[in-house]
């Protein structure tokens, strides 16, 4: 009688592995030990982004569930009020203020030792659109080559700030005033290549579902989902 044949189970790769997944490969880039260092300053920076955006997934991921933690959660809830929002210059409440432009600032740091980063998406938004800085604002479209880095930004309803821009041209009129209104932003944080050969894009971000926003996307989703970019 023939043995019966071993069935396989395929799992799902699930946004916790995908996390789980993104912070391997930066644990890998920074502590790689075949001697490879990163060949001019724009690599070392990227290096730098990658790995604070894994060390925000390890805040933001439980230890005992490797499940993502909401921002009412004791060990988040400390986090962004007293590193995000400190490091922007702000003092405000986890679950009672948005706290993803904080977010995007940490990141944007780490990347850019020289940005000045906000509570507000708004305020660093219009300085790009302003010149000030060296990100510059640049209009997304079917040709844009995203790279680490990129802050990407949209608009987004507010009670508090009601009418915000939703197209480029509207962010660069509001800018030109330097007008505080409802948007939104997130960071590529890295590339990389799937099985079909095409390039994918890590964005990350916070706030969204009350947690950390982590997603892998492509440049057509990216210039659907998004206004524009900041750029370097």
């Amino acid at each position: 009688m023939a043995p019966r044949p071993i069935k396989r189970r395929t799992r799902a790769i699930t946004p916790g592995m995908r996390r789980r997944q993104a912070r391997k490969e930066a644990e890998r880039l920074l502590m790689d030990d075949s001697g490879m260092t990163p060949e001019n300053e724009r690599e070392q920076r990227e290096l730098m982004l990658a790995m604070a955006a894994a060390n925000q997934q390890n805040r933001f991921t439980s230890p005992a569930t490797q499940q993502s933690m909401k921002e009412d959660d004791p060990r988040v809830e400390g986090y962004i009020e007293d590193t995000l929002f400190k490091n922007v210059g702000y003092d405000g409440d986890s679950v009672d203020d948005p706290w993803s432009a904080a977010t995007v600032s940490d990141l944007a740091k780490a990347f850019d030792p020289e940005f000045k980063g906000s509570a507000a998406h708004s305020e660093y938004i219009n300085r790009a659109f302003q010149g000030e800085g060296n990100y510059e604002a640049d209009k997304i479209g079917r040709k844009t080559e995203f790279m680490p880095g990129d802050i990407l930004f949209k608009g987004r309803a507010s009670d508090e700030r009601p009418g915000g821009p939703k197209r480029f041209g509207q962010f660069k009129r509001r800018a030109k005033d330097g007008d505080l209104y409802a948007s939104h932003s997130d960071i590529i944080t890295n590339t990389g290549v799937d099985e079909q050969g095409r390039k994918y894009y890590d964005v990350q971000g916070g706030n969204v579902g009350d947690s950390l926003y982590t997603r892998r996307m492509y440049a057509d989703a990216l210039n659907r989902r998004y206004a524009g970019r900041l750029t370097q």
